[in-house]
């Protein structure tokens, strides 16, 4: 609910700010949402908590969805559409594995699996002149898609 109740509100943000922004707004309710979770002393707190996860994926989503379409040239949206997508899952499936096994064992996930999105996600930057993401550029693309 608070994944749907955040998604207009972000993308709004996002038509006001730099959409890396406001995915780094989102990594921090990601970030915040497993400290709290690991901090959790019990179920009503570690529910309340649940909401930043809401707003992670609100702030990542379809923002992240647009700032790479922004980044990447048009022939290869499918390759960097996939490459995101590919890579913040395995680390949303990493850090949730990482938390419901350690919530199992000993009651309560310690802190240290919080990074593990930031460290998956290559967050690139634009300028001006275009993308500097190593990889997506009109060379390495071409390499990928055996054009010469």
């Amino acid at each position: 609910m608070a994944y749907a109740a955040l998604s207009y509100p972000a993308g709004n943000l996002a038509d006001h700010l730099r959409p890396s922004t406001v995915y780094a707004i989102g990594l921090g309710f990601f970030a915040l949402g497993y400290l709290g979770l690991a901090l959790a002393p019990g179920l009503p707190l570690a529910i309340a908590v649940l909401v930043l996860c809401g707003g992670f994926n609100a702030c990542a989503d379809g923002v992240g969805r647009t700032w790479i379409s922004n980044l990447a040239p048009g022939a290869a949206q499918g390759t960097a559409q996939g490459l995101y997508q590919g890579a913040t899952g395995i680390g949303v499936l990493l850090a949730g594995v990482r938390a419901g096994l350690s919530w199992g064992l000993r009651g309560r996930c310690p802190p240290g699996g919080v990074p593990l999105r930031a460290r998956t996600v290559r967050v690139c930057h634009t300028k001006p002149t275009g993308s500097t993401c190593p990889g997506l550029d009109e060379p390495s693309l071409a390499r990928v898609h055996g054009v010469r």
